[in-house]
């Protein structure tokens, strides 16, 4: 994972060796993604992580592992919330690390995750029909 300045110049390095890097947010201070981990196309197995690291540069933390098919993130004030295509679940877990919940199960295929001030969102892009779902945070 690099970055660089929206005016040009150096790019600077804030993680090594990630394995299949899916989906990036921001906030004002860090930058988050996900992993799929070492996999085969179509190989859903709970290789995935989300990590986060300072925009200026710092060493990364793990904020969850053993996630299957990360795809989607977004983050509000206090959390980091995703899908996971290969379980069919909807997570969150505090910018910080710690325990993780989950929001939604069951869901087909979840993808491009959204929040507002009250609730997560998400498209169920395996419908047929595409679907758009939530709960309340």
């Amino acid at each position: 994972m690099r970055r660089v300045a929206l005016t040009g110049g150096p790019a600077t390095t804030l993680a090594t060796k990630q394995a299949s890097p899916m989906a990036v947010a921001l906030d004002d201070e860090h930058v988050y993604w996900s992993t799929w981990g070492s996999h085969k196309s179509g190989d859903y197995r709970p290789y995935g992580k989300v990590f986060r690291a300072p925009k200026a540069g710092g060493a990364p933390l793990e904020i969850a592992t053993g996630q299957t098919a990360p795809t989607s993130l977004a983050v509000d004030a206090t959390h980091v919330y995703w899908t996971n295509i290969g379980s069919g679940e909807v997570l969150r877990a505090k910018k910080t690390g710690g325990a993780l919940l989950v929001l939604a199960r069951g869901q087909s295929m979840p993808d491009a995750v959204a929040v507002d001030a009250r609730e997560v969102f998400w498209v169920n892009s395996n419908t047929g029909a595409l679907g758009v779902a939530a709960v309340p945070k």
